[in-house]
């Protein structure tokens, strides 16, 4: 007869030492505050209603402010969405805020949360943060713009916002205050939109996908080629007729590289906001 053994209180725990083990480690897995607000700052319907305020200050500025003659100032990367949407006619105009929305509202549609974070989709309390967060995300910017812009002017001068108006010839600092706001809030919209959400998101799957770079690869071609495009957007002569401005070109080359680390580390929302900081800073300083 094969040998029948009873279990002994030494062999009981060792058999359960597994399951108590198990449980330990899921308590140890409990993710901390910190890493909860890091997952849920960047989860789409968190970002959609956090930038939301921006889409429709921006849109009502474009209206009030903006509009003058039947001509309308607005950011040039919002103009080039635009024409990229001219096959739906008039609506076009106002199509690429109604786009953001929906494909954010698409994400959340098909998101799913890590396991061991939270299975809500927005809180009060990370909006708070996430406007802390960008706010001192825009403090080095204004550091490393202050002392790049002293350079190019050889004398305390203003800081470069990173603002690019569809009005070719046209500065920022001949609007008025409500005016450079709104522009602001536009740049940092649809600047970051163009230039961070979809061209890195394009390098990254030539890169990663098709040419099989690897991702560390891909995001750091994405961020340099994004950061050089992101320079050549805006204008790089100081002066009309003037060549091209090699400082200029590193200053917002420098400036895109910003923008795109902060992307890639910590999502559109908190970049977008942080892009918008930096340039409300920038174009109240115009006025000095």
């Amino acid at each position: 007869m094969p040998k029948i053994t009873r279990p002994n209180s030494r062999t009981s725990k060792k058999s359960a030492s597994p399951a108590s083990s198990s449980s330990a480690q899921q308590k140890n897995d409990k993710p901390t505050p910190l890493a909860i607000y890091l997952d849920l700052s960047q989860r789409p319907l968190q970002v959609l209603i956090f930038l939301l305020p921006l889409l429709i200050l921006y849109e009502l500025g474009t209206l009030l402010f903006l509009s003058s003659q039947g001509m309308r100032e607005i950011v040039l990367a919002r103009l080039m969405l635009t024409q990229l949407l001219d096959a739906f006619g008039a609506a076009g105009f106002h199509l690429p805020p109604v786009l953001l929305c929906v494909v954010l509202l698409c994400w959340h549609a098909v998101y799913k949360p890590k396991p061991q974070m939270p299975k809500g989709s927005f809180s009060g309390n990370v909006m708070l943060g996430m406007s802390i967060e960008s706010f001192l995300w825009a403090i080095p910017l204004v550091i490393l713009g202050s002392i790049l812009s002293q350079g190019l002017s050889g004398s305390g001068g203003n800081l470069l916002p990173f603002v690019q108006s569809a009005q070719s010839g046209s500065s920022p600092s001949e609007l008025g205050i409500m005016a450079r706001l709104t522009l602001s809030i536009g740049a940092g919209l649809y600047e970051e939109l163009v230039f961070r959400w979809v061209l890195i998101a394009l390098i990254h799957f030539i890169c990663a996908d098709l040419l099989k770079t690897g991702e560390h690869w891909a995001y750091a071609i994405a961020i340099v080629l994004s950061s050089i495009a992101f320079a050549f957007y805006h204008n790089l002569r100081i002066g009309p007729g003037a060549d091209l401005s090699i400082p200029l070109f590193i200053t917002y080359t420098l400036g895109g590289a910003y923008f795109a680390l902060l992307f890639v580390l910590r999502g559109f929302g908190i970049v977008v906001a942080t892009h918008a900081t930096y340039d409300i800073i920038a174009l109240a300083l115009l006025t000095r």
